[in-house]
């Protein structure tokens, strides 16, 4: 059953729907305003954030405080915000994808949760009030789903994501001394967390359920060389491939920040990024900050004053 907390900052609601797409229930908490009135008329926007590797929908626990505190001081509008769980077997992450070895995460997120939140409370039903941002993995995927679906968020905001897919290759060294340094007999998912977070995106982005045991087929060779064919089936979530191919009539508003010492080398899938969206002459917003990757509370209020200042 639903678990609504009813607090002076507003309404926290942990609850578990059906999700068609994944053919499963799935947990989603949701915040909803002071004042919120389900027999009411006020309607307002909504947005969604996405997790990072490692986390679920409870994880960020201090965010829906600092929403309610950014709207007591009008800082932003009222809005309702939905944080649902990308975390899936056999490793953490779904990165929010349709995969057939981890599910249709990518169609549960913008089909079922956006239809079962607009029926449910009372939004604003329209793209041009529905917003995507997230943090870490959870930032460079409401990236890559913002570009794809610009017709449902109008705007999308990544904190310290990775949203250049070639960045990847900074973290090969790493993967192959995990696995005892080239050639590597074998690539295991438990060697390292280079090696796990290879593996985790590999479930997402090349899965293949007849090579097992581990039902991916991984990009890197004994060498650590990108294998070609498994190789491009990352690229086409690339980030500035999926600008590339989106209509410039409906693009939504981007913003992105980075930390400029980001221990997971975040700032450079940032900055090369930001170029690529130069070269596209597609607008946007990003902001570099001193500090590391871990330092995001200082950040969200600017992600979310943005979000705001688009949809009013």
């Amino acid at each position: 059953g639903d678990d609504k907390s009813v607090t002076s900052e507003g309404l926290k609601v942990n609850l578990k729907f059906y999700s068609k797409s994944l053919k499963m229930d799935r947990e989603v908490q949701i915040y909803l305003p002071q004042g919120y009135d389900q027999t009411g008329t006020i309607r307002y926007p909504v947005v969604y954030f996405l997790h990072g590797t490692s986390q679920n929908s409870y994880s960020e626990g201090e965010l829906f405080s600092m929403v309610k505190n950014l709207i007591s001081s009008k800082t932003i509008s009222p809005l309702i915000m939905v944080k649902p769980d990308g975390s899936c077997p056999p490793w953490d992450f779904s990165y929010f994808v349709n995969s057939e070895l981890y599910g249709n995460f990518e169609d549960y997120l913008v089909h079922d949760l956006t239809e079962f939140v607009d029926s449910a409370y009372c939004t604003v039903p329209s793209g041009d009030m529905r917003a995507i941002m997230g943090y870490s993995a959870g930032g460079s995927c409401a990236m890559g789903i913002a570009l794809k679906h610009p017709g449902i968020f109008c705007a999308v905001v990544s904190h310290s994501g990775r949203l250049n897919m070639w960045s990847h290759s900074l973290y090969i060294p790493s993967a192959l001394s995990e696995n005892g340094g080239s050639p590597v007999s074998a690539f295991h998912p438990d060697a390292g967390p280079w090696s796990g977070g290879f593996f985790t995106m590999a479930g997402a982005l090349s899965p293949n359920l007849n090579n097992s045991p581990y039902f991916v087929d991984f990009p890197l060779d004994s060498m650590g060389d990108f294998i070609d064919s498994f190789w491009n089936r990352w690229l086409a979530h690339d980030c500035s491939a999926l600008a590339r191919k989106m209509s410039k009539e409906n693009n939504p508003a981007i913003y992105f920040d980075c930390g400029a010492d980001d221990e997971t080398l975040a700032y450079h899938f940032n900055t090369s990024f930001a170029d690529s969206l130069d070269k596209l002459d597609i607008l946007y917003e990003f902001k570099s900050y001193p500090g590391g990757h871990y330092d995001r509370y200082n950040r969200y209020p600017t992600g979310l004053a943005f979000l705001d200042s688009v949809m009013h």
